[in-house]
């Protein structure tokens, strides 16, 4: 994770998290750049990398290079799954949404040291995979109080990783869904048990749980995430 702060001496009116999409994630110059206006209102912001990607492989290694032709990052610990309830932590993306959530936690323990008086805004971003990520981080945060980084604000644009029974209807040629649809395809013994395993994470599920107010930006075309 990088910490991006507002100008020298101006006072801290807040904080985001923000996450990255499923491809190749963006320089951090590039994302300093990117929030540069936001830092200059007076907002701190967390841009985290999860476990496997550029820049947060310390302890996990390189979790984008494919296991196997045509498979990926999100098949990680989902191509031969535990069936024990426990055996859903070693997936990759169940991982990612913990990661998420520890950042919250880490950066409202942060606004907590900066604050005078009352507690600062936390709010949430991500877009496509970053999105998808979000939505169950939030509703894991929800209704646990300031001092558990409940989410002010959610940010999301083209949430990917939600409503994966209509998805497996409706396959695609490319990104983390095409990847589970080949996942699927090759693992056929196992098709119930991915599927489950989707369905906990799905962010159709988790939303329902979010009570704070949300920017969620859809596209009527989008061939990545219908």
């Amino acid at each position: 994770a990088r910490l991006q702060l507002p100008p020298d001496g101006a006072p801290i009116r807040g904080g985001i998290v923000s996450t990255h999409g499923y491809g190749v994630s963006k320089p951090i110059a590039d994302r300093d750049a990117l929030f540069a206006p936001v830092a200059a209102r007076g907002i701190a912001v967390l841009n985290i990398r999860v476990r496997g990607f550029a820049g947060s492989r310390l302890d996990t290694g390189d979790w984008q290079t494919p296991t196997e032709p045509g498979l990926g990052w999100i098949t990680r610990g989902l191509d031969n799954p535990d069936p024990a309830s426990e055996g859903t932590m070693r997936w990759s993306y169940a991982q990612g949404v913990a990661d998420v959530f520890q950042a919250c936690r880490a950066m409202r323990a942060w606004l907590g040291e900066h604050a005078n008086g009352a507690p600062l805004p936390l709010d949430l971003h991500g877009e496509s995979f970053g999105g998808g990520l979000a939505v169950p981080a939030a509703a894991k945060l929800e209704g646990r109080g300031a001092e558990r980084a409940r989410i002010a604000r959610l940010v999301i644009a083209l949430p990917t990783m939600g409503d994966w029974p209509w998805r497996h209807d409706h396959p695609i040629q490319d990104g983390s869904g095409a990847e589970i649809a080949r996942l699927i395809e090759r693992r056929p013994e196992r098709a119930d048990l991915i599927r489950l395993r989707l369905r906990l994470f799905d962010s159709v599920v988790h939303a329902g749980r979010i009570r704070c107010p949300v920017l969620c930006k859809l596209a009527e075309r989008d061939e990545i995430v219908p």
